[in-house]
């Protein structure tokens, strides 16, 4: 996923910052948000997002495409709390009824 990510510091304490560059939904998400994260092909370069990347191919990056390899599964409740960080945290919730 793209993101952008920045170490720093105020008043001498070191703070790290990070956050998920998201795109409009393509179908698989449409059911779960109106907005996605942006999906980077595998194998890409980081030369490719230097100062001297193409613009138009930067731009490319984050548009919406539809992904064979996805699927979606539904999360385990242990996710809704962010002081849990166990193995339970990755594994398949109970599916939700329909909407």
């Amino acid at each position: 996923m793209a993101g952008l990510w920045e170490r720093w510091s105020q008043r001498e304490q070191p703070i790290e910052s990070f956050s998920i560059s998201t795109t409009s939904v393509n179908q698989l998400m449409s059911s779960i948000h109106d907005r996605m994260p942006v999906v980077v092909m595998l194998g890409l370069s980081g030369a490719c997002f230097g100062p001297k990347a193409e613009p138009e191919f930067l731009k490319s990056l984050v548009l919406s495409r539809e992904w064979e390899r996805f699927e979606t599964v539904p999360a385990s409740s242990e996710v809704n709390n962010a002081r849990n960080e166990t193995p339970a945290c990755v594994q398949a919730g109970s599916p939700r009824p329909p909407v």
